[in-house]
């Protein structure tokens, strides 16, 4: 995360595959907080989350037994179809 800082005080703006890489790597070591966080100064900062990076949130939450559940998917319904995701 630091690297992350600098880089990004020195002007470099990250992308969403930065985004993606940074937030996995949290979920991979259990840094949860951390990476809700970054999501938080994503929505905040831009880029605009995507549907590869709500995906993966939704993945790692999973696999470490937090599911989703019925107050979860229509929010997420909600913003996919914001997104364009839905063919309504």
């Amino acid at each position: 995360m630091q690297l992350f800082r600098e880089i990004s005080l020195k002007g470099s703006k990250p992308n969403i595959v930065t985004y993606n890489t940074i937030l996995q790597g949290l979920f991979e070591v259990g840094r949860i907080g951390v990476a809700k966080q970054l999501l938080v100064e994503m929505v905040s900062a831009g880029p605009v989350p995507n549907l590869s990076i709500y995906t993966l949130c939704l993945m790692k939450l999973s696999s470490m037994g937090l599911l989703p559940d019925v107050r979860i998917y229509p929010t997420m319904i909600t913003g996919f179809c914001l997104q364009g995701f839905c063919l309504l």
